[in-house]
């Protein structure tokens, strides 16, 4: 079962708006990346869409890239985007066909091939003169559901396999992002005393004051929630620090405080570890969307998952999905 329900039907996008001749002033770049979990190392892959366009965010209509090919060398593209300067608020692929390969230890790779669908990335970021920006595709959460429904060799998403189709679509749309804060992800080295899975109870509010915990929860009431982020977790989205980020979120619980239960990666060993929740910001939508925050409040422009656990009367976070 997954917190969001995802409809990745053709979206209408009205009042477009021409692009100068694909060369804007000042020359803002994205590049792009696709998303790696530990043990699953990506090979390469192909992103073909038919139109690529920036969202609006103040009314003057979205901004057509046009028509993109991205060929990923590793998990990289080896292309990049020019872009507009300005406030972007999400960008849109018309997709003709991704693909991805991947490593999972056997003997013949996993290719994943979905064709014709479309991929709005809800996101929020300023693009300067010579600023360059960074698009994920998924996140480590999502490949590694991928890599479960799928099989060595080549496998289509096209219906034939339910499992696949759910965790391909159900987590792409939610674990891509775009990168605000410039190049590609670097190398960086954690201390040693950075852990990939935090103590809860160390970080009992983020930088804007938002509890981790609050006392009074039940079925179908809302409360203002965050959860820390690991720095090795940041690094994994494409954040370059090493301190710790924050998801927080409106978290609405279920009617029923039914239990559910989801995965974590503690990115330090890429060991798994089970989360129980029955409240979530539940997709990214007026009032459940998430923000990544860094550690000193800077609002990062990517959105994020609270889950949370209602139990005996006190609401508390147990992870986050990108």
């Amino acid at each position: 079962m997954t917190p969001s329900t995802l409809a990745l039907g053709l979206l209408l996008l009205p009042g477009c708006q021409n692009p100068a001749a694909g060369t804007f002033v000042g020359n803002p770049t994205m590049s792009a990346r696709l998303a790696e979990a530990p043990e699953l190392p990506v090979l390469d892959g192909l992103l073909v869409a038919l139109e690529v366009l920036l969202g609006d965010c103040d009314g003057v209509g979205d901004v057509p890239l046009g028509a993109r090919t991205l060929t990923f060398d590793g998990p990289f593209s080896e292309q990049d985007l020019q872009i507009p300067t300005g406030t972007h608020c999400g960008v849109f692929f018309v997709m003709d066909g991704f693909t991805i390969r991947f490593d999972e230890g056997d003997a013949e790779p996993t290719t994943v091939i979905a064709d014709d669908f479309d991929l709005w990335i809800e996101t929020r970021f300023e693009s300067r003169d010579d600023s360059r920006h960074a698009v994920q595709f998924g996140d480590a959460a999502w490949l590694e559901a991928v890599a479960a429904a799928a099989e060595p060799g080549e496998n289509l998403v096209d219906g034939s396999n339910p499992a696949l189709d759910e965790a391909f679509f159900g987590g792409l749309e939610r674990g891509s992002g775009v990168d605000p804060a410039g190049d590609a992800p670097t190398e960086t080295t954690l201390p040693e005393d950075v852990p990939g899975k935090l103590d809860l109870e160390d970080w009992p509010e983020s930088p804007l004051g938002t509890p981790t915990s609050w006392d009074g929860c039940g079925p179908t009431t809302n409360y203002d929630l965050a959860v820390p982020i690991p720095p090795a977790a940041m690094q994994a989205a494409g954040f370059v620090t090493t301190e710790v980020g924050w998801c927080e979120a409106n978290v609405l619980f279920a009617d029923d405080l039914t239990p559910l239960s989801a995965q974590q990666v503690d990115h330090r060993d890429g060991s798994l570890y089970p989360i129980s929740y029955n409240g979530w910001s539940q997709g990214c939508g007026a009032l459940h969307c998430g923000e990544v925050l860094a550690a000193n409040g800077e609002v990062l422009g990517r959105p994020c998952t609270v889950f949370a656990l209602c139990e005996a009367g006190t609401a508390a976070v147990t992870g986050f999905t990108w």
